[in-house]
């Protein structure tokens, strides 16, 4: 199947929730350290072939962060930390060497490094277009034409077909096709890993920090 790098991409430019990757939870931890304190964990339950956090250097706080947490640093180049573009935000994997690469979202503050790792091992089994983190919905929906996608005619949501969302809490692609083509997965699309929905809280904005802090005062 070939090697797998466990990594991340972080910076303090966040629009919606700005430094969100250092403001403080209850417990005094923040979203950088958290993901720093996930891949060392990982990294011991799994033998990647390359772990690191992406940071520009002059994002010193997250620098101190990542590197406190003995999690090495791959620095940034201005154009990885500002595009919005795959393949200039994953520029740096040009000095790299895994055949393959699991970013793991920094905005996941729950997410456990079993469930990393128990995803990592899934994927190298035989799922060579990749893998991506997803989460049940069971429910009637509709597209964009108002075309019923899934619908019960009992009227109950636990009879209606099973769709599968994307979560974002983490990606698996290989490292040659993203820098040649800039996209994560060929046309077939990835292998789906189902997570737990509270694992997969993601924060944007000040609401789903809110709602991160809670269940993190609860023992998430």
């Amino acid at each position: 199947m070939g090697s797998l790098a466990l990594i991340s991409t972080v910076r303090l430019g966040s629009t919606r929730l700005p430094d969100k990757m250092v403001k403080s939870f209850c417990d005094g931890s923040t979203l950088a350290g958290r993901l720093a304190d996930r891949l060392a964990k990982a990294r011991l339950l799994y033998e990647f072939s390359e772990v690191g956090i992406a940071v520009h250097p002059g994002e010193l706080e997250l620098v101190n962060t990542v590197l406190n947490v003995n999690v090495p640093v791959i620095f940034r180049s201005d154009k990885s930390s500002k595009s919005d573009k795959l393949i200039d935000i994953f520029d740096f994997l040009e000095n790299m060497t895994s055949d393959y690469i699991m970013w793991i979202n920094g905005s996941n503050p729950i997410l456990k490094p079993e469930t990393i790792a128990g995803a990592a091992s899934y994927w190298f089994c035989d799922k060579p277009y990749g893998c991506t983190a997803v989460k049940v919905n069971k429910s009637w929906m509709w597209d964009g034409n108002r075309n019923i996608l899934s619908f019960a005619k009992s009227g109950k949501t636990q009879d209606s077909e099973v769709f599968y969302e994307a979560t974002h809490s983490f990606h698996i692609f290989s490292r040659r096709h993203l820098l040649t083509t800039g996209e994560y997965w060929i046309d077939k699309g990835p292998d789906l890993f189902v997570v737990d929905k509270i694992e997969a809280t993601d924060i944007d904005t000040e609401d789903d920090f809110r709602y991160a802090d809670y269940l993190i005062s609860q023992g998430a």
